[in-house]
């Protein structure tokens, strides 16, 4: 069984999914670390009429931001519930910026994993081939 495991999730990310996929894979005494990521790149669109003055756009922002954080503690909330009574040391983090910038230092600090779980798709952009070569551990591509 898999002792250390680093998961990453992201906004629209099928939280069930993941717990199927972990429940499989942990050990009895297993750590997971749940971080959920919220991309700083969206903060970058510009958007149309309707969000062209500072006001409106920096209101959006916000709103968007609340949103996904919303998202994130429903998805940490989530696993909790699944790790009581399981004997898993569960650590959830909620992180804002880049995402390969996030992931290596999550794996610098709480790490070393024996593997990472990432999503497809979803709103988070990484780039699976470099991750795997920077963290020198298996990588699972789960559905979300």
């Amino acid at each position: 069984m898999i002792e250390r495991i680093l998961l990453i999730l992201g906004h629209s990310t099928n939280i069930d999914n993941f717990i199927a996929l972990v429940d499989k894979l942990q050990g009895p005494s297993s750590s997971v670390t749940v971080l959920n990521i919220i991309d700083s790149g969206w903060k970058n669109i510009l958007g149309d009429e309707w969000i062209s003055n500072a006001t409106t756009r920096n209101n959006f922002f916000q709103y968007m931001e609340n949103n996904y954080y919303r998202e994130a503690v429903k998805g940490n909330d989530a696993f909790s519930k699944w790790a009581e009574g399981k004997g898993i040391t569960l650590n959830p983090l909620i992180k804002i910026g880049v995402p390969q910038k996030i992931v290596m230092a999550t794996f610098t600090e709480f790490g070393p994993f024996d593997i990472v779980i990432l999503p497809t798709g979803g709103t988070i952009n990484l780039k699976a081939e470099t991750l795997a070569d920077k963290l020198g551990c298996p990588i699972i591509i789960n559905p979300v």
